[in-house]
């Protein structure tokens, strides 16, 4: 018999600030886009991530990592060329910046970072504005 999944209580007001400040938040922890063509993944994190994090889902697209303590460790979406770049054009360019291989996966090489930048900004004010749209009225929340 397996172990019941813990409860954790997350606090929506503690994500909600950390969300206005996390280009920062990445720039610090050296958070870099990487993408999975097999399972046609994107992911904003560490190359690492450490620490016993769980995953929160807000929507239907992106996918924090997340700490007991409600902190951000990064977001994923699933489904990235097959799903939201149908629906989400602006961000078409990034598949195409991401030429360089590390550890099985596509990356921004360093000479190109300037112009990721741009699909950055944009990308979290997609996360920022779907969080804070799904989440208006909840102070927090338990997950599983």
């Amino acid at each position: 018999m397996m172990a019941p999944v813990p409860k954790v209580k997350l606090d929506i007001d503690k994500i909600k600030d950390q969300l206005a400040s996390l280009m920062k938040i990445a720039k610090t922890k050296s958070w870099k886009f990487a993408y999975d063509e097999e399972l046609d993944c994107l992911y904003y994190s560490p190359e690492e991530l450490k620490g016993n994090l769980i995953t929160f889902s807000f929507d239907k697209e992106f996918t924090f990592y997340i700490d007991t303590k409600s902190n951000i460790h990064g977001f994923f979406i699933e489904y990235f060329s097959t799903n939201f770049l149908e629906h989400e054009k602006k961000f078409k360019e990034l598949p195409g910046m991401m030429t360089k291989e590390e550890n099985g996966l596509k990356v921004v090489p360093k000479k190109d970072q300037e112009k990721s930048e741009l699909v950055e900004t944009a990308l979290v004010s997609e996360v920022m504005s779907g969080f804070f749209q799904n989440t208006k009225n909840l102070k927090d929340l338990v997950v599983a």
